[in-house]
């Protein structure tokens, strides 16, 4: 039996795990796209030198036509080693997940979230204000 997008019990009960990280240089956006719609998702920055670089989390690609990136919908994460600010928990119901990096040379992220069993096709587009508009 196959749950979808308003089945409740499908984000009450545990997340399968996925988990993946990866190195971003400036100018460079990072697109995830999951199998299934998460319920909570959790990014991380982090790095072992002394100075931490801070990414953009967002939920829509800023490509030319796009405003993400100017509008500020996004949220950052990573500011300094040893902030409460490199982060992000969020319970969220989406398909895609976009990392972007402007400034210094790289910087290093983790994402971890948590699946339901609702299949990706399922997922709404998400779109206009506060997302891409």
């Amino acid at each position: 039996m196959s749950s979808g997008l308003y089945n409740v019990g499908a984000y009450q009960i545990s997340g399968i795990p996925y988990i993946t990280g990866n190195v971003i240089s400036a100018g460079q956006q990072h697109a995830y796209f999951f199998p299934h719609v998460t319920s909570r998702i959790q990014v991380q920055v982090f790095d072992n030198s002394a100075s931490l670089q801070h990414i953009r989390v967002h939920f829509a690609p800023d490509t030319v036509n796009n405003k993400v990136v100017s509008n500020k919908h996004w949220w950052q994460v990573g500011t300094n080693v040893n902030s409460a600010n490199n982060l992000l928990d969020t319970r969220v119901r989406t398909n895609t997940l976009y990392i972007s990096f402007d400034s210094g040379s790289t910087a290093n992220y983790q994402i971890f979230a948590e699946l339901t069993t609702v299949s990706s096709n399922d997922m709404l587009v998400l779109s206009g204000t506060g997302i891409d508009s």
